[in-house]
């Protein structure tokens, strides 16, 4: 997987200040800065305004491109952020089970509380993804089934929420 690090938009712009089109390299847009390079170049060469005209605009086109570039990651953290949020793994349903179960036998939370708590647990997974195939999953409770931590009407409503 292609890792991509954030670019700081003001060395771009500084790159692109020092050498036409290096702030524009340094971004991933190589052919991008060779184009800047080569118009800046002749633009010095005939004459000197359209030089300084293609040097200040690649300046800000390189501080722009940082920023699209930066803020492409961002869009692609959320985006893998928001599907961690829609996930549930069978291994996070289990653990989470015996945490309830636990704090129940622990008298830490009262018998409402665990159902109450219980209940939102598997509701919750009407509005997940889970991370393995349905019976797999199924396959993965058993053993709150064998510790009587889930009943066999839980059970129901689970087979129920991942069959949709």
């Amino acid at each position: 997987m292609e890792t991509r690090q954030r670019k700081d938009p003001f060395l771009a712009g500084v790159l692109s200040f020092v050498v036409v089109g290096a702030g524009q390299m340094y971004v991933g847009d190589i052919g991008r800065g060779v184009g800047f390079f080569i118009g800046g170049i002749i633009g010095y060469i005939a004459f000197i305004v359209p030089g300084i005209v293609v040097h200040i605009w690649a300046i800000k086109d390189a501080n722009d491109l940082a920023k699209k570039h930066n803020d492409s990651i961002d869009e692609n953290l959320k985006a893998i952020d928001n599907r961690e949020r829609m996930l549930m793994r069978s291994s996070d349903f289990n653990e989470k089970m015996v945490k309830l179960f636990k704090l129940f036998k622990s008298d830490l939370i009262t018998d409402i509380e665990f159902h109450d708590k219980k209940s939102a647990l598997i509701a919750s997974l009407a509005t997940k993804v889970i991370d393995v195939e349905p019976d797999d999953f199924l396959a993965s409770i058993i053993s709150l089934k064998e510790q009587s931590i889930l009943t066999h009407e839980e059970i129901a409503k689970i087979k129920v929420l991942l069959m949709r």
